[in-house]
C-alpha cells in the first residue's frame, strides 16, 4: 500500500508542477489535458483510499 501512497503522491506533484509552470507561461498544455490528468489523480486517491480502509477492516476482524 506504501507503493501506491508514494505513486498518489508524485502524481499529485507532477499535476502541480505542470499547472504551475503552464499559468506561469513556460510550456503551453491544453487545460483539457490538465482537467484529464486531474481526473486520473483524483481516481487513483478514490481507488487507494478505498483499498487502505478495506484493508484496515479486514486487519481489525
Amino acid at each position: 500500500m506504501n507503493v501506491l501512497r508514494t505513486i498518489r503522491i508524485l502524481m499529485n506533484v507532477v499535476l502541480l508542477v505542470l499547472a504551475i509552470l503552464h499559468i506561469a507561461g513556460f510550456i503551453t498544455i491544453s487545460p483539457t489535458l490538465l482537467l484529464i490528468l486531474a481526473t486520473i489523480v483524483l481516481i487513483s486517491i478514490f481507488f487507494t483510499r478505498r483499498a487502505e480502509t478495506k484493508e484496515k477492516h479486514e486487519q481489525k476482524e
